[in-house]
């Protein structure tokens, strides 16, 4: 009687051991997938603020561009608006 008592302990144990790596495997693929759109989220975010990043450099050269033939225009004038 102790032996089949003893077989069926170990069974319960190794159901149970089981059921445990079971949590645990989808515990760490529920995680898997949120660390996957959290990184999707910031890769977008990443890629927005590069594009704004990239329109406010080309409106600054445009400025520059701007400021530079504004300037060449006022020294034609020759009314020493530098000074």
């Amino acid at each position: 009687m102790t032996l089949h008592y003893d077989l069926n302990a170990m069974v319960n144990k190794n159901q149970i051991d089981n059921s445990n790596e079971r949590d645990r495997s989808e515990k760490y693929r529920y995680l898997i997938k949120i660390l996957e759109k959290r990184c999707e989220q910031m890769s977008k975010s990443n890629e927005k603020i590069a594009a704004r990043s990239l329109t406010v450099k080309k409106l600054i050269k445009k400025r520059s561009k701007d400021v530079e033939l504004l300037k060449s225009r006022l020294d034609s004038y020759n009314d020493n608006w530098r000074s």
